[in-house]
């Protein structure tokens, strides 16, 4: 099974209410928090960070003899995609809860200039004060923006589906590294030359604890799935697909040439920009040719959708392998 892990009894296991309780205590001492979980595509990222964010609940704080709301988080309204998104909450919204999903890559090197991930910092110091939790979902810790591993309090490294490794920055009296990469690299170096395939986590300098977690339950994923289309699509019509300042037609061509976008979701998007479909494909289909291609947009879409199928099934043969070889 997929999501059944085996629990190291040797080692110290915080449970997702141990997450919720660290949140609201950071926030009650007035204080803001941001916890990035990084791991491998299906490995949970995102689950984990939904059941933090679902099971957080609606609580007070009391500061100066105001009674302010916490917590609460609202899908629709938290999960962010965007920079714009990014500022909005954290500008107006005070102690709230923020899951920035995976598709928001905020501080990415690879797929942000320099100047929008200064600004992406700027906004996480400038509203400090207003004590938000910021939940960032990441492939790699390390493809993030060195200011913005630096103000990460919690991180969550998932070594297998269902099981991460919490991490907690060092004290930086004697270390200008909080993380202490260089140690750690090392020791991670050791344990890959050996072919050690349970590694004892506690050698490493950062290391907290484990966090184990099951699949979201049938229900749970639907509402998740749903509410991350509509906002992925949405933040694809008003920045682009890559966060350019591209025309929305460039901008669509871009996405379905990456196989990023369905027929499905073409004719969702031309519809939210207000665009007749016969005319949005014509037009599609237009840039399509003046960039050298020989099918039209209908044509390329499906071609597209069954390479992207192709290749799901290769990558899922390739899981099922890896699982069996684990077992």
């Amino acid at each position: 099974m997929p999501w059944q892990v085996r629990k190291d009894t040797k080692l110290p296991v915080l449970t997702i209410k141990d997450l919720i309780t660290i949140i609201k205590g950071r926030q009650t001492a007035e204080f803001d928090i941001i916890i990035i979980i990084s791991g491998r595509r299906g490995a949970g990222k995102s689950t984990l960070a939904w059941k933090i964010c679902r099971k957080i609940g609606k609580y007070e704080i009391e500061k100066d003899g105001i009674t302010y709301p916490a917590g609460g988080f609202k899908p629709i309204k938290d999960m962010i995609y965007t920079k714009e998104e990014a500022q909005k909450l954290f500008k107006e919204q005070k102690y709230g809860i923020i899951l920035g999903d995976e598709s928001i890559v905020l501080g990415y090197n690879r797929n942000f200039a320099v100047t929008s991930q200064q600004e992406l910092i700027k906004i996480l110091n400038q509203y400090r004060s207003n004590y938000n939790c910021l939940i960032l979902c990441v492939p790699n810790f390390y493809d993030l923006d060195q200011d913005i591993r630096e103000l990460c309090n919690v991180r969550i490294d998932l070594a297998r589906r269902g099981l991460g490794v919490i991490h907690f920055p060092l004290d930086r009296k004697f270390k200008n590294d909080p993380w202490d990469t260089l140690n750690n690299a090392k020791i991670e170096q050791s344990w890959s030359e050996k072919g050690i395939d349970r590694p004892q986590f506690n050698r490493l300098t950062t290391f907290k604890s484990l966090v184990v977690f099951g699949p979201l339950s049938l229900k749970e994923k639907k509402r998740y799935e749903k509410v991350r289309d509509y906002k992925r699509l949405k933040a694809n019509v008003s920045i682009g697909i890559d966060g350019l300042n591209l025309g929305f037609y460039s901008r669509l061509v871009g996405g379905i040439k990456k196989g990023n976008i369905s027929k499905k979701e073409m004719d969702l998007m031309l519809n939210t920009a207000g665009i007749e479909k016969s005319k949005g494909y014509k037009e599609l289909s237009k840039i399509l040719k003046e960039n050298g291609s020989k099918y039209t947009i209908i044509n390329y879409v499906r071609k597209k959708e069954k390479q992207m199928i192709k290749k799901k099934e290769i990558e899922n043969k390739i899981e099922r392998q890896k699982l069996l070889g684990d077992l």
